[in-house]
């Protein structure tokens, strides 16, 4: 009688999201940060330092800054990683996904343009592992609308479950793991709600058994959690992955308020270790 035996590799990964706060959008008495180039060329090295030394395979950004030297700067920095954007409609910001050359390749990536639904966007990436136990996965980075009003709430709710839809049709014929990143704007809301109904786990609550009290003091000096790295892995996916640590950069310092030295951003980076399971018959 011939028997198969079954082999198991575990294939680590780590992802960070942040939202660097765009200099076109940082406020300054007078003006934004984006008219003062040495204000912003030494933000800009402390974030770009800071993400670096997170060691993370794919860095998930929100609020990129589309400047001509501000991209220059960032690729020359992140030469070790291969990078891919969208920019917002009728803006200057938009999304970045990194994916470390070492360790992860490119496969394949798509965008998607919400013009009717608060001029937002998406992006997706396909990554497959490098070495003998090539596992492949989707990413999803996203920033919704901030909701200064009722209507942009349910801007925020319809935009979600666009790029939820989308992002099913993407993965209809690849049955792969997918990791939905990003700026969400607001916590235990209608998105928040929708976004868990869909499968998807959020990796810190996970991995602390709570979400993280604040990761965002916004505008209007409100702290709140709006970073989050959710992941799903459905039953027909060959390859399974889970959450096996989740926390906040600068990491150490405690979550319950933002940082009062913190001046990189208005949101601190999330990281969040994983681990897939790929199963050789």
């Amino acid at each position: 009688m011939l028997t198969t035996k079954t082999q198991k590799s575990q294939t680590p990964l780590k992802v960070t999201t942040f939202n660097i706060l765009a200099p076109c959008y940082k406020r300054l008495n007078p003006g934004r940060e984006s008219t003062n180039p040495n204000l912003w060329k030494s933000r800009q090295r402390n974030i770009l330092g800071l993400l670096l030394s997170s060691e993370s395979d794919i860095l998930c950004i929100q609020e990129l800054w589309f400047d001509t030297l501000f991209m220059k700067n960032l690729k020359h920095e992140f030469s070790g990683y291969e990078g891919i954007g969208v920019k917002r409609p009728n803006r200057m910001d938009g999304l970045g996904i990194f994916v470390k050359k070492s360790t992860y390749n490119l496969v394949d990536f798509e965008s998607l343009t919400l013009n009717d639904e608060g001029y937002r966007v998406a992006l997706l990436a396909q990554i497959r592992s490098k070495g003998d136990s090539s596992i492949e996965f989707l990413i999803v980075n996203t920033h919704l609308t901030f909701p200064h009003t009722k209507l942009e709430l349910k801007l925020r709710l319809w935009q979600v479950k666009r790029i939820i839809k989308w992002v099913k049709q993407i993965n209809s014929s690849k049955n792969l793991p997918v990791i939905f990143t990003g700026d969400f704007n607001l916590i235990h809301d209608n998105v928040y709600r929708y976004v868990k109904k869909q499968g998807f786990e959020s990796c810190f609550e996970k991995s602390n058994k709570r979400e993280p009290y604040v990761t965002h003091q916004n505008h209007r000096s409100e702290q709140v959690c709006t970073d989050f790295i959710f992941l799903k892995t459905d039953t027909n996916c060959k390859t399974t992955c889970s959450s096996n640590h989740s926390y906040l950069l600068p990491k150490g310092l405690p979550d319950e308020n933002f940082p009062k030295d913190f001046s990189m951003s208005d949101h601190r980076p999330l990281v969040s270790e994983l681990s897939f399971e790929h199963t050789k018959n």
